[in-house]
């Protein structure tokens, strides 16, 4: 019998390495903060130039949310 290490997304997902499961943590992070935002601002609803308008508007918002990808 062989231990094994293995690391679980709160998706349920399981990686061997830790880097790869705590990459695949900081996107879900990303994605749910993208999904609040077009919650927040109802982009789900509108055409593409409203969606166009409320990112530029909110560009800043926007940025904090995917600077995210970068830490």
């Amino acid at each position: 019998m062989e231990e094994i290490r293995a690391f679980k997304t709160t998706d349920g997902f399981i990686f061997e390495d830790r880097e790869t499961a705590r990459q695949r943590e900081q996107d879900l992070q990303i994605q749910n903060a993208l999904y609040g935002f077009v919650e927040k601002y109802g982009c789900y609803e509108m055409t593409k130039d409203n969606v166009k308008d409320i990112l530029y508007e909110n560009r800043e918002e926007l940025m904090k949310i995917l600077r995210g990808l970068e830490e």
